[in-house]
Formats: structure tokens, sequence, C-alpha cells
């Protein structure tokens, strides 16, 4: 009986240990939510363009996948996935808004192999020298 309540409490305590480190992968979700949900990309409008309907489509795809990936995740490390959903899906949107303004679609980046939450792996100098990346 008493295993199970000290599991209980530590379970309790890990949750609320869990909320801050996952905080900023909620926000991410919730604000590329916000972000669809504010565009003004109408599909009825472009249906004679199938890639532009297939990268919203993607996008779409891609936060339903963050949301749907990030139920059980306990930790930084098991968000990864939700991260690159995430990614995918600002990609897609990016692919829209180019088309949208007669731009090219943009190259995809990969995440930063350090980082999953950064977008570009490529580090840029600045005033020739390397940029400062932290490691932890």
């Amino acid at each position: 009986m008493a295993d199970g309540l000290v599991g209980a409490i530590t379970g309790l305590l890990r949750g609320r240990r869990r909320e801050p480190e996952l905080a900023h992968v909620d926000a991410e979700i919730t604000a590329f939510g916000e972000m669809l949900a504010g565009h003004s990309f109408t599909p009825g409008h472009h249906k004679n363009d199938p890639g532009l309907l297939a990268d919203y489509q993607r996008a779409l795809d891609a936060y339903e996948q963050a949301k749907r990936s990030f139920v059980g995740d306990r930790n930084l490390q098991d968000a990864t996935d939700v991260l690159r959903a995430l990614d995918e899906g600002r990609h897609a949107l990016a692919c829209v808004e180019a088309v949208l303004e007669g731009r090219p679609r943009p190259r995809r980046r990969p995440l930063c192999f350090f980082d999953p939450r950064l977008t570009d792996s490529r580090p840029t100098r600045s005033a020739g020298r390397p940029p400062r990346v932290p490691l932890g």
C-alpha cells in the first residue's frame, strides 16, 4: 500500500516537472494551429492548383500529427517527433505562402542536429566568428 502511494506521489511530481519542460512544445503546437486558423488561404478558390492544395493539406496534416504525437510525451526528447511534424507543417505553409505570392517554393532545410527546436542546421557567421550554440 505504501509503495503504491509513493508511486502515485512520485508520478504527480514527475508530471509537475514535465510541465515546464514541455510547455514550450505545447505553445508551439498552439501557435501553429493559430497560424493555420488565421491564414487567408481558401482551398475553394484554388481548386485548379493541386500542388497548392497538397501543400495546404500537408500543413493541416502536420498540425494534427503534432497534436496526436504530443499526447503522452514525458520529456523534451519524447517530443522530437512533435517538433519534426511542426517543422514539416511550417514548411508546407511557407510553400503555400510562396505560391500565393508568386515566388518559388522554399527549399526544405533539416532540423538542427543538436536541438530539433531549431529549424536551420546551418549556422551563419556573424562578424566573422562562428555562432555560439548552447549544447545543453
